[in-house]
């Protein structure tokens, strides 16, 4: 039986006469089944105000690795509640959540703390034009590095506006945005080694910052080609540009040390927010003391600051997310199941869908879609080989059946936590092929 939505329904229609599009933010927009309003959350489930009970897939976007209310984490906010949740001034926590930080991330020597992952990246840019003096960055297409007017070009382009693939056009994805930004950027496809070598090459006296995604998880999870981000870490030695790693969502998730423990390619500043806190808003950007103490009071200094910046809560609460990630056996079940979830989502797509799929991504985070190539490697390749229709129709079958996933496609099919059981995994594989069963009939 199909899940009923009155009362988010009504909830939204309510909504829409007092906050714009009826949401606080636009990613919370679904057209259907309804733009969801969710009551209380527990472990990897989540109900709606229908009273409709779903096992989470989308934890937020990423933030809840654990799971949702967490009982050590929400201990811990308990603890320091009373004592006032804002100074304006210094505490201790934050020193204990960069020396954390530093410890899982080897290359983070110095750490600033933001409230956002859009806040993290802009202050990367702007450190990285400090310290090269120079003023363009380096962008690639399909990444997403938040919504300030630094980056928000190309991120979801249709192939009509793109231009071509070896001169791609910066599409602005807003209006409000001044054209003199646009002059900043220079968009470039993803794992195109040869394109992008002789782009940074002609500009290279001009190029402050090559920003990137260490694998994307926007627009789907596509993985760097072999030797592609080493090719980055080159490339920017060469020619004097600072390498930024946008590691907003696959920081602590993909690895507890991040691209750099996956990948083994060292950038100069790693951007970082969502899961290091478990839900709590919680962000910064660090990497070397070279680069990173050019931050500070004091004239010719970068200037950095946010009154909500390392909280007494919200650090209290990355302290406990970082000690429980740290501990072996909450990392590897956490591994564990979403190895689980992944071969057995591939082997159900397999054998239960007459059409071809790929599963792509790692355990803690992956994505799987209709197409007929054997790998998706570009924001070019999202835009011309995956089945959108079929993948939203089935999307909307696994929502119905308690399944809660990403409608659009755009995001990552599967976003983990440590809260995930083995019973939580037999379902969504039942849910997912009786859905197949259902776009297919």
């Amino acid at each position: 039986m199909a899940f009923k939505f009155d009362k988010s329904n009504a909830l939204f229609a309510r909504t829409e006469k007092h906050i714009p599009g009826g949401v606080a933010s636009n990613s919370r927009y679904w057209a259907k089944p309804a733009t969801l309003f969710i009551d209380r959350a527990k472990g990897s489930h989540i109900w709606d105000v229908d009273g409709n009970e779903y096992i989470d897939y989308r934890m937020a976007y990423g933030p809840v690795i654990l799971g949702h209310a967490y009982p050590k984490v929400q201990q811990a906010v308990r603890d320091v509640m009373d004592d006032g949740v804002l100074f304006g001034l210094s505490n201790e926590r934050e020193i204990e959540v960069a020396e954390r930080v530093g410890k899982f991330c080897k290359h983070v020597e110095m750490f600033r703390f933001t409230c956002s992952g859009s806040e993290s990246v802009m202050h990367a840019i702007r450190l990285a034009r400090a310290y090269t003096g120079k003023e363009k960055i380096v962008k690639f297409e399909g990444h997403y590095h938040g919504i300030h007017n630094d980056v928000i070009f190309s991120m979801y382009p249709s192939l009509d506006e793109m231009g071509p693939i070896d001169n791609p056009t910066a599409v602005p994805y807003s209006p409000g945005v001044p054209k003199c930004y646009s002059d900043t950027v220079i968009v470039q496809p993803w794992n195109e080694f040869e394109i992008l070598e002789k782009t940074v090459k002609r500009n290279a006296s001009q190029i402050a910052a090559i920003v990137t995604e260490p694998l994307m998880l926007d627009n789907g999870v596509l993985l760097p080609k072999e030797g592609y981000l080493k090719f980055l870490r080159d490339l920017c030695d060469k020619y004097g540009i600072v390498l930024i790693f946008d590691e907003v969502k696959a920081g602590f998730r993909i690895a507890r040390g991040g691209a750099v423990e996956r990948f083994g390619v060292v950038p100069d500043i790693s951007a970082y927010a969502k899961a290091m806190s478990n839900g709590y808003p919680l962000a910064g950007f660090g990497g070397k003391c070279e680069i990173m103490s050019l931050i500070g009071p004091g004239k010719g200094k970068v200037p950095h600051g946010g009154t909500y910046n390392a909280n007494p809560i919200a650090t209290a609460a990355a302290i406990a997310t970082l000690d429980e990630l740290a501990k072996d056996e909450v990392w590897s079940a956490y591994e564990k199941r979403g190895q689980e979830l992944f071969d057995g989502i591939k082997k159900t797509l397999e054998t239960e869908s007459k059409y071809h799929f790929v599963v792509q991504g790692f355990p803690g985070v992956f994505w799987f879609a209709k197409t007929d190539k054997e790998k998706i490697s570009s924001y070019r390749d999202v835009l011309n080989y995956v089945d959108f229709v079929y993948m939203e129709k089935l999307s909307f079958e696994m929502v119905n059946r308690g399944i809660l996933k990403d409608m659009s496609g755009n995001e990552p099919s599967v976003m983990m936590s440590a809260s995930h059981t083995e019973a939580d995994v037999k379902e969504t594989l039942r849910a997912l092929s009786e859905s197949i069963a259902a776009v297919e009939k």
